[in-house]
């Protein structure tokens, strides 16, 4: 009786780097040779040697798992390891020139922000009650009460949209 031996499957092999100049990946990306020259002076690109590494900086543009291009996640060698490096390092200065072109706002931020808009907008509603009571208190007929109510929510929703917009408050 004969033994069959276990095979390991076959390994995938790593993607070659794809080296191309600036322009030639402005086509390849189909934008502007100037777009392409920004983020490369930005350090986004994944550039070897003065031209574009296509596949890396692919991965970073199309905000993939660069351990996704290795068919390990722990790099074998050296060459891995920069590699990986090159993309951590670009997808950093992506998000970096990103927010400092305020194309990407902080997360903090946003939620302190949010957080700020809807308790003014509580605020206000919860303030209504005391502010028109009086004056609905002397109305009989329910569509008096109504154009009331709606009047002062329309000019507090609107009072409310100005400070936010014009940042007072």
């Amino acid at each position: 009786m004969k033994r069959k031996s276990a095979r390991k499957p076959a390994e995938q092999p790593k993607p070659a780097a794809q080296l191309m100049s600036q322009a030639a990946y402005a086509r390849h990306r189909g934008v502007s040779k100037q777009y392409i020259s920004k983020l490369g002076s930005a350090g986004v690109l994944v550039m070897e040697s003065g031209k574009v590494n296509a596949t890396a900086s692919d991965a970073v543009l199309d905000d993939r798992d660069p351990a996704s291009l290795s068919p390990d996640a722990d790099p074998q060698n050296l060459t891995q390891a920069r590699f990986l490096k090159e993309l951590f390092v670009a997808r950093l200065r992506r998000l970096e020139y990103q927010e400092k072109a305020a194309e990407m706002i902080p997360a903090a931020t946003v939620s302190a922000t949010w957080s700020n808009t809807a308790q003014a907008i509580k605020t206000r509603l919860l303030g209504i009650p005391s502010k028109i009571s009086p004056q609905l208190a002397a109305l009989t007929d329910a569509r008096q009460v109504r154009d009331a109510l709606s009047n002062e929510i329309e000019r507090c929703l609107r009072s409310l949209s100005e400070e936010l917009r014009y940042g007072r408050r």
